[in-house]
């Protein structure tokens, strides 16, 4: 399981997201996107992408625990 920010200094979540959907050994690697933006257009997009999740900071890690549970379940 692969659990991303979307911004970071040299790169961002969703170049990391698409570098690992192309070959086909981490294509199914589960992957949660964790930021701060809660825009509606960054979850819509985050999601389209076809991420397992998108969870906003701050977040109580009972949440996070949850939902990792969920993917790998």
């Amino acid at each position: 399981m692969i659990i991303c920010d979307i911004a970071m200094p040299e790169t961002n979540g969703y170049e990391v997201f698409a570098a690992i959907q192309s070959p086909p050994f981490t294509s199914k690697i589960p992957f949660i996107f964790l930021t701060t933006s809660a825009q509606q257009k960054e979850i819509v997009m985050g999601k389209n992408l076809g991420a397992d999740t998108y969870l906003t900071k701050p977040f109580q890690m009972v949440e996070l625990l949850s939902i990792m549970k969920n993917i790998l379940n």
